[in-house]
């Protein structure tokens, strides 16, 4: 023995053998099929799909034509309603500043649509008010708009008096509607109808209740409504 130990005995042969190095050597690329065969060969085209578009119909000449001077009557009138629309405009914003009106919004056009101009808002005791142009009259008329159309019978904006002074735009607040039977009631009414319900309420018809406690119930209904109302409208009853 040489003095060193044998441990070819204690060690499995195959951890013994070299260890295999990586080769550097690129792999040749291999195509896939799908990169050499068409995509969907054969498929169906589906026509429900967002990008489909369909061909543009061919149109006979006669048609196109007929198109042609379609499109060009519209520009046509277009182009009047536009020029009309910025006249009327102009000839209410003119009349405003003659008076010494400030409107809320001027008159104007877009898209060859007259918008009137709005000179007051609605509140509950009165009407809004706006100024367009009377072609029959040649002058500013008033149009009135009520603040809930439906409960007083008509709806939008509808005509009312003339506009020769800034009164006329007062009045119109009140009036609403020329010649309209469905009109918000003022608040002299309004308060007027009421005091009667009050006043009715503290007062009430003798011996309309047999029992002296239904009575007595029936008064202080009255003294608590008459006690809102004056509550309410703040006026004596």
């Amino acid at each position: 023995m040489n003095g060193k130990l044998d441990t070819s005995g204690l060690v499995p042969a195959w951890l013994n053998k070299p260890e295999a190095k990586p080769s550097t050597k690129p792999e040749p690329k291999t195509e896939s099929s799908s990169a050499t065969e068409p995509q969907n060969a054969g498929a169906e085209v589906d026509h429900h799909d967002a990008d489909f578009e369909p061909p543009a119909p061919v149109l006979p000449d006669w048609l196109v034509k007929a198109e042609a001077e379609r499109q060009q009557q519209e520009d046509e009138l277009l182009a009047r309603n536009v020029l009309k629309a910025r006249k009327d405009a102009h000839r209410v914003n003119t009349r405003l500043r003659e008076l010494g009106i400030n409107p809320i919004s001027a008159a104007s056009e877009r898209s060859g649509i007259f918008f009137p101009a709005k000179l007051t808002e609605a509140a509950y005791e009165a009407y809004a008010v706006h100024a367009t142009w009377d072609e029959q009259a040649e002058m500013v008329r008033l149009l009135v708009e009520d603040w809930e159309s439906p409960q007083h019978g008509f709806t939008g904006k509808l005509p009312s008096r003339l506009l020769h002074r800034t009164a006329d735009v007062a009045y119109a607040r009140h009036e609403g509607p020329t010649g309209h039977s469905s009109r918000r009631p003022s608040a002299a009414t309004v308060r007027a109808k009421t005091r009667a319900v009050a006043i009715r309420g503290l007062n009430p018809e003798p011996g309309s209740n047999t029992s002296h406690d239904t009575n007595a119930v029936v008064a202080a209904l009255g003294s608590l409504t008459a006690a809102v109302l004056y509550t309410a409208y703040n006026d004596q009853p």
